[in-house]
């Protein structure tokens, strides 16, 4: 007999031992105490658990199906450190190599960060279309989520040309405001009084970073006319669409493994780019092509696609591992944290102005963040 966990498809080996230990007591082996009990059975119960937990997916044997928000905040900071030198690769890129297309760049990106994911496919020999059979709802989806992190991710990119990075990458991360919401919404997530302060001061050192132009009679800053509205407005709607990918990678978290996130990530990149070449051929007097446009690579300006490609591999793997395994309502506020390191690339990289706004603005992003990383290693 044996008793069935109500959150798990696993069977409870607590209760095979409870089991167990009423067999022998009623059948007069009283003598066996607890502790021998456990040493004989230790092995014969390991081997057990782990047969159960093969027959079910061997591939998610790495990814923890309870929330541990600790490990996701390591994690999210890895993946926002490198999703800063990320955007620092493309701000580089069109500073200085502006013969270099936009497109051009992310259709490189997509198609580097997709050809490291099937190396990784072959080599760990991952079951891609099976997963995918199984439920063809949570398919659509993973597909969906993909294509909104892709699109995401290149219209930041396109906002480098209307914004200063900062501005940029700091209304790009309102992102964990919206997805706290959704989350209270579709995940049934709760708020705490600090996760509600945090968000406030996060959004209010957003604006003393981003100085937003219906405020800038209080900020009166020479700085706020390097960003226009449209820069805004393309990261405001890409913003929104993170937070809706965050609830959609939350909802499938446990039914695929992380690396195909990888994967459509990248295909949908190189599919974003060739339509969005197609429709600049066709609006562009002159014409436009990816592959002659790939004729302006020097060895500099190659060599930096392709590390923004690899960078992006490992960090679409962190990160989504990272979403999986915490609460986004306590692991995306970290994003904040990037802000910090794109107003340094702005002062010493760019040569952009930085003032007391700006660091007055990062300090409090990283009290609230230091302080939310302890309160979980508490936990």
């Amino acid at each position: 007999m044996r008793k069935e966990s109500l959150n798990s498809s696993h069977f409870s080996i607590i209760s095979d031992k409870y089991f167990e230990m009423d067999y022998l007591e009623k059948n007069g082996c009283n003598d066996f105490s607890k502790e021998k009990f456990k040493l004989i059975n230790k092995s014969s119960l390991s081997s057990r658990f782990i047969m159960m937990k093969e027959t079910q997916n061997p591939e998610f044997m790495k990814n923890d199906k309870q929330t541990d928000n600790f490990k996701a905040c390591i994690y999210m900071i890895i993946a926002i450190t490198q999703f800063s030198f990320i955007n620092l690769g493309g701000k580089i890129m069109l500073e200085f190599f502006p013969e270099i297309d936009n497109i051009t760049t992310c259709f490189f990106r997509g198609l580097i960060t997709m050809s490291f994911a099937i190396v990784y496919i072959n080599i760990y020999k991952i079951q891609v279309m099976q997963e995918l059979k199984k439920d063809s709802k949570k398919t659509i989806l993973l597909l969906i989520r993909n294509f909104l992190a892709a699109f995401c991710n290149y219209s930041i990119f396109e906002a480098f040309k209307y914004m200063r990075i900062s501005s940029a990458f700091t209304l790009y991360n309102t992102s964990p405001i919206f997805a706290s919401i959704y989350s209270v919404i579709f995940l049934n997530s709760k708020f705490t009084q600090f996760d509600f302060f945090s968000l406030i001061v996060c959004f209010v050192s957003v604006c003393l970073i981003s100085k937003p132009g219906f405020l800038n009679f209080i900020f009166h800053s020479d700085i706020y006319g390097e960003d226009s509205y449209i820069g805004v407005i393309i990261v405001l709607v890409s913003a929104n669409l993170v937070a809706i990918m965050v609830i959609l990678n939350k909802m499938i978290a446990q039914d695929f493994h992380f690396v195909q996130s990888t994967f459509f990530y990248g295909m949908f990149f190189i599919f974003d780019s060739t339509f969005l070449g197609v429709v600049k051929n066709l609006t562009d007097e002159g014409g436009f092509n990816i592959f002659q446009n790939m004729k302006n690579f020097g060895y500099l300006s190659f060599s930096i696609v392709i590390l923004i490609g690899t960078i992006t591999f490992f960090n679409i793997n962190i990160y989504t591992y990272a979403v999986n395994i915490g609460d986004p309502v306590v692991v995306l506020p970290l994003t904040y944290i990037g802000i910090v390191l794109n107003m340094i690339f702005n002062s010493f990289v760019f040569g952009k102005k930085t003032d007391i706004l700006d660091i007055l603005g990062s300090s409090f992003i990283i009290g609230v963040n230091i302080k939310r990383i302890l309160d979980q290693r508490k936990k």
